[in-house]
C-alpha cells in the first residue's frame, strides 16, 4: 500500500462518525436521491389524494370566472351575476394566472387542478434549497419536504383552484431571491444575475399583493428586511469612515446604497401598486375595502365598537390559533372549536410554541425575516374575525411552522444533552432522535389524516357524499334547473357560483344573509327575479327566504323539490321556486286578511276579480283564463262557485 493510501485511510478513521454522516449527505449524489424521494412521495401521494370533481367552495369558482372573463377579452368583470360589472373583491393576481392558462386550453378545469399540484412539488423542491441556504444542513429540509409532500392539507389545496398553492410558491421565492441579494455583491461583478435579482424581487413583492391581500405580511417583512439591512451598513460604514482600509470602506458603503436604493425601490413601487388597485375600485364604486368591512364585523354581522369587543375577539382567536388550529396543523389532533380550550390543550400548545420559537433561535441566517413573516401572518389572524378563522388564511407558512418544530426539537435535545451531560452533544443523536419523532409521531399521523381525502377523490361526483346530503340535495336542485329552466332564467341562491358552475354557466345572484320579508321582496321585483332556490345546506335560505314565502305564498309557485322532511335528522327539504312580481291578491284588506273588491292573479295565469271575505272568492265575482276569457261568473263562497250566472 502507498504512502499517500495509508495517510487517506488514516485522515478517514480519524473522522467521527458525525462528521461522516454529514459528510455523506451533503455528497450531491445523495442530494439527488434525497430529492428524487421528495418526488416520488409528493406524487404517489398527491395523486391518491387529487380530485377531479370541481371543489366546492364558492372562492375558487369565482377565481375560475373571472379568469375566464379575462382570457376572452373582456376585462376583468365579475360574470356570475345578472350584470357583468367590474370586480373589486378578489385581487387580480391569481385570475390573471388562470386566464393565462385558459388561453391556451380553454375551459380546462382539470389542466387548472393539476398546474396547482405542480406549483405545491415545485414549492416544496424551492422549500428544501430555502432550508438548506439557511441552516447548512440537509437532513432538516429533506424531512420537512417530506412531511410537506404528507401533508392533507397543502396536497388539497394542491387540487384547487385557489391562490392558496401560487401565493405559497412566491412566497417562498421571495424569500429565496431576498436571500441571494443580501449574500452576494449586487452590481459589483457584469453578471446579468446581479441585475436581474433585484428586478425579480420588485415583480415578486407587486405581483404578491395581487395574489393575496394577506401578502402584505410577506411583502412589510421584506421592506422592513431591507431597511434594517441597510441601516445597518450604515452604521458599519460610518464607524469605518475613518479606517485605513479603503476597500472595507468603500464595500460598507456600496452595501448601503444598494440595499437602502432597493428598500426605496420596494416601498414605492408597492405604494403605487396599492394606490393604483384602490384608486381602480373607486372608479368602479367601491366605497370601503371589502377586507376592512369584514374586519370590522362580528360572527352575527354586528359591528365591532367597542374595546371589550376587540379584547374577547383577541382572546378567542388566540385561543383558538394556540389550542387548536396551529396543533392540528403540525399534528393533525382532534378539537372542537366551540368548546373552550382544556388544560391539555393549553400545555399542548404553549409547548409547540415555545419549540417553533427555540427553532427560530437557532438559525444562523434570515432569523429576523422569517420571525417578521409569521409574525405579522398570526397577529392579523388574531385581530381578524372568528369566522374567517382556520388553517386555510396561513396556509402559506405551514412548511415553515413544519421546520421549525422539527428545528426546535432538534436544538432541544442539543440543549437537554448540555444539560444532563455538561457537554455538548454529537450531531448524530440529535439526527436520530429526530428521525425517530418524524417515522414514529409525525408519519403515521399525516399519513391517517389523508384518509379522508382519499376517500372523498375516490368519488366520481359529490352527489355520491351521502354524508352531505343537504349538499346533494342543493347540487340536484341545480341539476334540475339546468335541463328545465331556460337560460334567461333569473335566479336567486345561496351560492350563485355553484349555480352557475353547475347550470351551464347561467347566472345567478345571492340573496342577504338577514333582511326583512318585506324588503326581500322588494329586492326579487326590483332584479326581476324569476326563480329561487331554498336549500338547508345554508341555513340562510329558510332562515331569511323562508319567511318572505310564508308571508307571499301566492307570489311563489313550488317547481321541483329534493329531499324530505326529516325532524329527528333535522332535514328539510330544498325547493325551487318561480317567483312572479304579478302574482297575488290586489285590493282591500281588514286585519291583513283579503277582504271587500279585488283581484287575484294565480300562478297559473289565471285570475278571479270581485269580492273576498275571509281570504277567499266570497260574493259576486268573475274567473279569468290566462288569455283573459272569461271562464266563469256569479256568486261564490269560500272559494266555491255556488251560482253561476250567464
Amino acid at each position: 500500500m502507498s504512502q499517500n493510501n495509508k495517510n487517506k485511510k488514516s485522515a478517514t478513521s480519524n473522522k467521527s462518525f458525525s462528521e461522516m454522516l454529514t459528510s455523506f449527505f451533503h455528497n450531491k449524489y445523495t442530494k439527488l436521491a434525497l430529492l428524487a424521494i421528495i418526488t416520488f412521495c409528493f406524487f404517489s401521494n398527491y395523486s391518491a389524494i387529487f380530485d377531479k370533481k370541481l371543489d366546492q367552495n364558492g372562492d375558487n369558482i369565482y377565481y375560475f370566472s373571472l379568469g375566464k372573463s379575462l382570457a376572452e377579452g373582456n376585462g376583468y368583470m365579475r360574470t356570475i351575476g345578472f350584470t357583468p360589472t367590474p370586480e373589486t373583491h378578489y385581487p387580480p393576481g391569481y385570475p390573471l394566472f388562470i386566464a393565462g392558462v385558459l388561453k391556451i386550453f380553454p375551459d380546462n378545469i382539470l389542466l387548472l387542478k393539476c398546474i396547482n399540484g405542480l406549483l405545491l412539488y415545485l414549492s416544496i423542491l424551492l422549500l428544501f434549497f430555502l432550508l438548506k441556504r439557511i441552516t447548512g444542513e440537509v437532513i432538516l429540509p429533506f424531512f420537512a419536504c417530506m412531511l410537506c409532500s404528507l401533508h392533507p392539507e397543502l396536497l388539497r389545496w394542491g387540487t384547487i383552484m385557489m391562490s392558496e398553492i401560487l401565493y405559497l410558491f412566491l412566497t417562498l421565492l421571495t424569500l429565496y431571491v431576498s436571500l441571494e441579494i443580501y449574500e452576494r455583491k449586487l452590481f459589483k461583478a457584469q453578471k446579468w444575475l446581479h441585475y436581474a435579482l433585484p428586478f425579480l424581487l420588485l415583480f415578486l413583492v407587486n405581483y404578491i399583493y395581487f395574489v393575496r391581500t394577506m401578502g402584505l405580511s410577506i411583502i412589510l417583512s421584506v421592506i422592513a428586511w431591507f431597511a434594517l439591512i441597510a441601516l445597518v451598513s450604515l452604521v458599519q460604514w460610518r464607524k469605518l469612515r475613518k479606517s485605513d482600509d479603503t476597500m472595507v470602506v468603500q464595500l460598507k458603503k456600496q452595501q448601503f446604497l444598494q440595499r437602502g436604493l432597493l428598500f426605496l425601490l420596494l416601498l414605492v413601487s408597492v405604494s403605487v401598486s396599492k394606490v393604483s388597485w384602490d384608486k381602480r375600485n373607486e372608479r368602479n364604486g367601491l366605497k370601503q375595502n371589502t377586507y376592512l368591512k369584514d374586519f370590522n364585523t362580528k360572527l352575527n354581522g354586528e359591528k365591532m365598537t367597542t374595546f371589550e369587543d376587540w379584547k374577547m375577539r383577541i382572546k378567542n382567536n388566540t385561543s383558538a390559533y394556540l389550542t387548536k388550529w396551529v396543533p392540528n396543523t403540525l399534528f393533525f389532533t382532534t378539537y372542537d372549536i366551540k368548546k373552550d380550550s382544556t388544560k391539555g390543550e393549553w400545555t399542548r400548545g404553549i409547548v409547540i410554541v415555545l419549540l417553533l420559537i427555540l427553532g427560530l433561535i437557532r438559525l444562523k441566517k434570515a432569523r429576523l425575516l422569517l420571525f417578521a413573516y409569521i409574525a405579522l401572518t398570526m397577529v392579523v389572524l388574531i385581530f381578524y374575525p372568528e369566522q374567517f378563522g382556520g388553517s386555510r388564511y396561513y396556509t402559506a407558512i405551514i412548511p415553515l411552522l413544519i421546520f421549525l418544530l422539527l428545528n426546535g426539537i432538534s436544538y432541544s435535545v442539543y440543549w437537554l444533552w448540555r444539560m444532563v451531560f455538561k457537554k455538548s452533544n454529537p450531531a448524530n443523536w440529535q439526527t436520530i432522535i429526530l428521525v425517530a419523532f418524524v417515522f414514529i409521531i409525525m408519519f403515521p399521523r399525516y399519513s391517517l389524516a389523508q384518509k379522508n381525502f382519499r376517500a372523498i377523490a375516490a368519488l366520481d361526483s359529490w352527489q355520491e357524499l351521502t354524508s352531505e346530503i343537504k349538499m346533494v340535495e342543493f347540487l340536484q336542485s341545480i341539476e334540475w334547473c339546468k335541463y328545465n329552466l331556460p337560460k334567461d332564467a333569473r335566479m336567486l341562491c345561496r351560492k350563485p357560483e355553484l349555480y352557475y358552475m353547475y347550470s351551464g354557466y347561467k347566472q345567478a345572484e345571492m340573496f342577504p344573509r338577514y333582511a326583512h320579508p318585506d324588503s326581500l321582496l322588494s329586492l326579487l321585483e326590483r332584479k326581476k327575479i324569476t326563480h329561487v332556490i331554498i336549500d338547508s345546506w345554508y341555513r340562510h335560505a329558510y332562515v331569511t327566504m323562508g319567511p318572505m314565502i310564508n308571508k307571499y305564498p301566492e307570489k311563489f309557485k313550488k317547481i321541483y323539490q329534493g329531499g324530505i322532511t326529516d325532524v329527528s335528522q333535522k332535514r328539510v327539504p330544498t325547493y325551487v321556486f318561480q317567483f312572479n312580481a304579478k302574482w297575488g291578491y290586489y285590493g282591500t284588506k281588514v286585519n291583513g286578511k283579503k277582504q271587500g273588491k279585488g283581484y287575484e292573479l294565480y300562478s297559473d295565469g289565471r285570475k278571479y276579480v270581485g269580492n273576498f271575505a275571509n281570504n277567499l272568492p266570497n260574493g259576486y265575482g268573475e274567473y279569468y283564463d290566462l288569455n283573459g276569457l272569461l271562464l266563469a261568473k256569479g256568486i261564490w263562497r269560500d272559494g266555491k262557485l255556488i251560482t253561476a250566472t250567464p
